[in-house]
């Protein structure tokens, strides 16, 4: 019984070093993906796409699935001109998280600038399902609805926005744009 107990314990250590040493592994890991992101990021912004791709794929070798690294990669294939790899990094991005509310957001901007309005407003309905105050939502779902057609509830949309952040240049000169659209008999 006593032998028993001891190599019980001795598992029970082990397990416990093994389990130790995977959360150390695992932190190592974020801070590397951390570490390739803010990388792929930099030279997104210098107008390095496809470098920038190659480092989020690197690091989503390290992390398959990463939501962040997923979003930052699709901003980056969306400035590259590759809209279907970027909704796709997005697709995956709200599957993994559906309670992130700037994946949706994301995703539709990313479908109103393909003109797939209905599915943009769909997505802008459950970023706003997550978060009923997202100025962005807001504006987002305001740019879907004119897309469709819907001007009056685009502009109330957008009106929405403002309230919550008068400060939001987006929804305003998206606002301007429309009134000023709908003035001219467009």
């Amino acid at each position: 019984m006593l032998l028993l107990i001891v190599v019980l314990a001795g598992f029970g250590w082990f397990i416990g070093k093994a389990i130790a040493f995977g959360l150390d592994a695992a932190g190592v890991g974020l801070r590397k993906v951390d570490k390739l992101n803010r990388k792929a990021r930099q030279l997104s912004d210098t107008k390095k796409h496809g470098e920038a791709i190659a480092v989020f794929d690197q690091a989503l070798c390290l992390v398959p699935e990463d939501p962040t690294t997923l979003k930052n990669k699709a901003f980056a294939l969306e400035a590259w001109g590759k809209l279907g790899e970027a909704l796709q990094c997005l697709d995956t991005a709200v599957r993994v998280d559906p309670a992130d509310p700037d994946a949706w957001y994301l995703r539709s901007d990313l479908l109103t600038r393909m003109h797939r309005f209905e599915d943009a407003l769909a997505a802008a309905d459950q970023c706003l399902a997550l978060v009923p105050s997202s100025p962005h939502g807001w504006s987002q779902r305001a740019s879907a609805l004119s897309g469709l057609g819907r001007p009056n509830e685009a502009t109330e949309c957008y009106d929405h926005a403002l309230a919550l952040d008068p400060g939001y240049v987006v929804a305003a000169l998206g606002r301007e744009a429309l009134v000023m659209n709908l003035d001219s008999g467009g």
